[in-house]
């Protein structure tokens, strides 16, 4: 369906796709990465579970910073300290993910206005005084 693309795994067990949902896919690929590239800029902030694969997936470099480091940073909350050979908690990933979420909703800076745009004088109006 997408030049270029062979999907080699559909890992299906994780993902919920099929071959058979591939092929019936009712936008290729290259309009999915379109149409995300008109949503997410550099600001936007994107949540999710090993998300370089996804990015890598659909071309997109978006710098990322781990959860590790954001909810020590902006929640003060140390996580994820059991080392390697214990692993980490998916509950307590998703537990300081929420946090983060929420602490972004309730402190995140408002949006600066637009200026208007310039508009043309009405019809019959005329611009010099």
């Amino acid at each position: 369906m997408d030049n270029g693309v062979e999907v080699i795994d559909f890992n299906t067990r994780f993902s919920g796709i099929t071959p058979e949902i591939y092929e019936n896919a009712i936008l290729p690929l290259a309009s999915v990465r379109k149409s995300l590239d008109d949503f997410i800029d550099s600001e936007t902030i994107i949540i999710g579970h090993a998300l370089e694969n996804d990015l890598k997936t659909l071309r997109m470099i978006h710098h990322r910073r781990a959860l590790k480091a954001l909810a020590k940073e902006i929640l003060g909350k140390t996580i994820q300290s059991g080392g390697a050979m214990v692993g980490h908690s998916s509950v307590e990933d998703s537990i300081a993910t929420l946090d983060l979420v929420r602490w972004h909703v309730l402190n995140r800076p408002k949006p600066k206005p637009k200026p208007p745009a310039s508009q043309p004088p009405p019809p019959g109006t005329s611009s010099v005084s």
